[in-house]
């Protein structure tokens, strides 16, 4: 199972789509900002040929147009777990059409449970780290991913 694009091409397309479609925000690709402050992680592993960690990295105001425009409501009004619970699920969306556009639609890939951590994501040992940036009405965020070999 190769993959059938190049992974920034399949990463960009994910993106666009799951913004655009579940968060009704566009996101486009952007450069890599002078300072990277990271606080709240949401991270999945798709698993094909190679394992890919993503971690996505997001400033709290996205955050909250996220869950407010999935949700229909403010963020005031949500529990920390829904608010939790939705990016995570946003963040599992996104990591199958990742799959799904990496590996080509036949292609079998398996997700794992999405997480929550805190802090800058950390390269494992056997694993290289690539950042992408994206840009949602002038707000960067960043998408993390560890690759094996």
């Amino acid at each position: 199972m190769s993959p059938t694009k190049p992974i920034d091409e399949a990463l960009e397309e994910a993106v666009t789509e799951t913004f655009s479609e579940m968060a009704f925000l566009d996101a486009i690709p952007a450069k890599k900002p002078e300072s990277n402050p990271s606080g709240q992680l949401f991270s999945i592993d798709v698993q094909g040929e190679q394992t890919h960690r993503l971690v996505l990295d997001l400033p709290l105001p996205i955050k909250q147009t996220i869950v407010e425009n999935i949700h229909g409501c403010s963020w005031d009004e949500l529990s920390s777990s829904d608010i939790d619970d939705c990016l995570l699920e946003f963040l599992n969306v996104l990591a199958g059409a990742f799959g799904r556009l990496y590996w080509g639609d036949e292609s079998r890939y398996k997700l794992s449970f999405p997480q929550v951590s805190v802090g800058p994501p950390r390269e494992p040992d056997a694993a290289r780290l690539d950042s992408f940036w994206f840009d949602a009405y002038d707000r960067l965020f960043a998408i993390h991913i560890t690759r094996e070999g």
